[in-house]
């Protein structure tokens, strides 16, 4: 079977929060809100490494230095 969306690297809920170091609750909260970028798999979610990683980017806050 080919994946749909191929050289994917997938993660669930517990890579998530080990990677931005927040609790699984606030991971769960973020990605039913659609404020971090999440597919939803049955009844559980999965986030692409590559999407997390650009999203994280995208909330840096520019230093004023």
């Amino acid at each position: 079977m080919t994946a749909i969306i191929p050289n994917t690297t997938w993660l669930g809920v517990a890579e998530v929060v080990e990677m931005l170091g927040i609790s699984r609750s606030k991971v769960q909260s973020m990605a039913k809100a659609g404020t971090i970028p999440t597919y939803r798999v049955g009844k559980s979610y999965r986030f692409i490494h590559a999407e997390v990683l650009h999203w994280l980017k995208a909330q840096r806050i520019p230093s004023h230095g």
